[in-house]
């Protein structure tokens, strides 16, 4: 809506959740209808966040899929991010890797990774963008929740 209460992007979400081989993979596609010119402008978030339960001195780590580590795959394009990190009770990681879909405009997309480990992609990172009125902008993401070593 904008100040006054007006429809300007009509979103549809659909979520999907499976199990293969111990790994949870969740699908999300998001469909947003222009009814105005929309202009998202440059900014180093996203729509997507991740926050995991992070605190000083916990081991973590991020990984992109070109093969940036923590803080040097902030703003860097890759086409999946992986964040691993040793939770309460667990002697290995738990991670989630984040894949950006291919059909996705301005794919590979651009990673927000910040100094706590919150992580998400962010296309706005690269400057303004806009979905003009009457189209309709599809962003499709899947994440795998697994635990043990990364394999890339």
């Amino acid at each position: 809506l904008d100040e006054g209460g007006e429809t300007i992007m009509v979103e549809v979400q659909s979520w999907s959740m499976c199990v293969d081989h111990g790994q949870k993979i969740i699908n999300i596609k998001k469909k947003g209808q222009a009814k105005t010119d929309i202009t998202i402008n440059q900014f180093p978030y996203g729509g997507m966040f991740l926050r995991m339960p992070w605190r000083k001195g916990m081991l973590a780590q991020v990984t992109n899929s070109v093969g940036d580590q923590d803080l040097a795959a902030e703003g860097k394009q890759a086409t999946w991010l992986d964040l691993g990190m040793q939770v309460e009770g667990r002697e290995d990681f738990a991670h989630i890797a984040i894949f950006d879909h291919p059909t996705n405009n301005n794919s590979p997309t651009a990673w927000r990774v910040d100094g706590q480990f919150g992580v998400g992609p962010s296309r706005a990172i690269d400057g303004d963008w806009s979905i003009e009125i009457g189209t309709t902008e599809s962003i499709s993401y899947q994440l795998r929740v697994f635990t043990g070593e990364l394999n890339d």
